[in-house]
C-alpha cells in the first residue's frame, strides 16, 4: 500500500533551476559513474572528517568558505550514501527518463520528502515494522551529529534495497542545519512520519476542518483510553513544538495537514499542544468529572481566563488579590512566556474544582500573538463583571438578611 507524499517545510525551486543542494546531488551521481570513484566515495561511509582523505579530491571543489564543519560533514556524508546505494537502487537511477535537468533524479517538483516521509513508505510497505521505524525517529531527538552520521547510513540502506525513495538533496539540507537545528528537523521528520503512515485501525479520515471543540474532545477521550498517551502528552507542558517529541505521534493525526506544514501556523500549531499538554495534565479531581471541559455552544455563555478567576474567587475561596494579581500578569505576557504560566495557573483552578473551557483557551492561545489586545480585554471584562455581579448579589443577600 503506498501513501501519498508529503511535503517537508524546504522550498521548491523554481522550474530549471535546481537549488544547490540538488545541483550537489547530481554531481555526485554523475561522480558515481565511475567504479573507481565510487569507490573511493563509498570510503568514507560512517567516518570522521579526518579519515575521509581518499573523497578530497572530489569533494574539494564543491566546498566553499561560507560553509561551517556541519555543512562540509554533511557534503561528505551523502556523498558516501549515494555510492554506497546498492546495484538495484543505482540501476533504478540509471534507468529512469531525463526531464531536461542536469540529473535524472532531480525534479523541479512542489512536494519535498524528508527522511520521516521515507520511513513511513517502508512502514507502508512491510520494509521496517512501525516500532522500529518510532523509535528510531525519538532516538535522533537525542543524537548527536556524529552519532548521526554512524546511524543514517544503515538506514538508508535499508530503504534502498527495498526501492522507498531517499530525497537525498532534502538529506543534505537537513544534516547541513543539524547542529543548529535538529529539534526543528526531527519535528519535520515525525510529522511527516505520522501523517504518511497507513492508518492501521482502518478509520474514516478525520473532516478537513476541525473545530476547536472537536480536538478538545478527542484529546480527552484518548487521555481516558490510554496513560500511555496521557504521560507522553502531559511532556509537552511549556514546551515548543519542536520539544514535543513524544507528542507528535498521537497529535499529528489529530490536525488538518496545513496546520503541520505552513509556518504560517506555528501559533495555532503550538496552542494545540498546549491545550493537548494541559489536558493530559489536569489532577485527577478534574478527570474524574465527568463534567470537566464541557463548553455551551455560545460563545457569550462560555467561561475565558477571567471567567475561571472570578468563579475561583466567588465559588472556591481565591482571595480577589491574587486572582486578579495572576489576570493582571497573564494579560500582560507575549505568547511564549504565556505558554509557561498557564500550566501552574491551570492546575491550581482544577485543584479547586475551577472547570476549564478548553476549547476557548485554544481558540484564544491559536489568536494571542495577532489578537493579544482584544482577547486581554475580554478576560478582563469577564472578571470585572462577574465579580460586580457577585457583589451586588451579596450586597442584596446581606441587606435581606438585615
Amino acid at each position: 500500500m503506498t501513501a501519498t507524499a508529503t511535503p517537508s517545510s524546504a522550498p521548491h525551486p523554481p522550474a530549471g533551476r535546481p537549488r544547490p543542494e540538488d545541483s550537489y546531488v547530481g554531481y555526485v551521481f554523475d561522480l558515481c559513474e565511475s567504479t573507481r570513484v565510487r569507490s573511493d566515495l563509498r570510503s568514507g561511509l560512517g567516518r570522521p572528517l579526518e579519515r575521509c582523505g581518499r573523497m578530497d579530491r572530489y569533494l574539494s571543489p564543491r566546498l566553499t568558505s561560507a560553509m561551517d564543519s556541519d555543512a562540509v560533514r554533511a557534503r561528505y556524508v551523502i556523498a558516501a550514501l549515494i555510492a554506497a546505494r546498492p546495484p538495484a537502487a543505482r540501476d533504478r537511477n540509471a534507468s529512469e527518463p531525463s526531464d531536461g535537468i542536469p540529473r535524472p533524479e532531480w525534479k523541479a517538483r512542489r512536494r519535498r520528502t524528508n527522511l520521516g516521509w521515507s520511513l513511513a513508505q517502508a512502514v507502508n510497505e512491510g520494509v521496517i515494522k512501525p516500532g522500529s521505524a518510532e523509535d528510531d525517529l525519538l532516538a535522533m531527538t537525542r543524537t548527536s551529529m556524529d552519532a548521526l552520521c554512524l546511524r543514517v547510513p544503515g538506514l538508508t540502506e535499508r530503504l534502498q534495497a527495498k526501492d522507498v525513495p531517499v530525497d537525498w538533496a532534502v538529506l543534505l539540507n537537513d544534516l547541513g542545519h543539524w547542529g543548529r537545528e535538529r529539534d526543528r528537523i526531527v519535528t519535520r521528520w515525525q510529522t511527516a512520519y505520522y501523517q504518511t503512515c497507513t492508518r492501521a485501525d482502518g478509520a474514516e479520515p478525520l473532516p478537513a476542518r476541525r473545530e476547536p471543540q472537536f480536538f478538545v474532545d478527542q484529546v480527552v477521550e484518548l487521555c481516558a483510553r490510554s496513560a500511555k498517551a496521557r504521560a507522553a502528552l502531559g511532556t509537552g507542558l511549556g514546551l515548543l513544538v519542536e520539544r514535543c517529541h513524544q507528542m507528535h505521534g498521537y497529535l499529528v493525526p489529530l490536525l488538518p495537514e496545513y496546520l503541520c506544514l505552513d509556518d504560517r501556523y506555528r501559533d495555532d500549531r503550538r496552542a494545540h499542544y498546549a491545550v493537548a499538554a494541559l489536558i493530559a495534565s489536569r489532577p485527577p479531581v478534574a478527570r474524574e468529572s465527568a463534567s470537566d471541559g464541557e463548553a455551551s455552544t455560545k460563545v457569550r455563555q462560555r467561561n475565558d481566563m477571567g471567567a475561571w478567576l472570578a468563579r475561583a474567587v466567588s465559588e472556591r475561596g481565591f482571595k480577589p488579590e491574587a486572582a486578579e494579581q495572576d489576570l493582571y500578569l497573564m494579560v500582560r505576557q507575549n505568547t511564549h512566556a504565556l505558554h509557561e504560566r498557564l500550566p501552574a495557573l491551570t492546575r491550581r483552578l482544577q485543584a479547586k474544582g475551577v472547570r476549564v473551557d478548553w476549547a476557548l483557551l485554544l481558540d484564544d492561545l491559536s489568536r494571542w500573538s495577532r489578537d493579544h489586545e482584544r482577547i486581554a480585554a475580554r478576560w478582563m471584562d469577564s472578571y470585572f463583571l462577574i465579580r460586580s455581579r457577585e457583589d451586588s448579589k451579596n450586597s442584596q443577600q446581606q441587606k435581606e438578611n438585615d
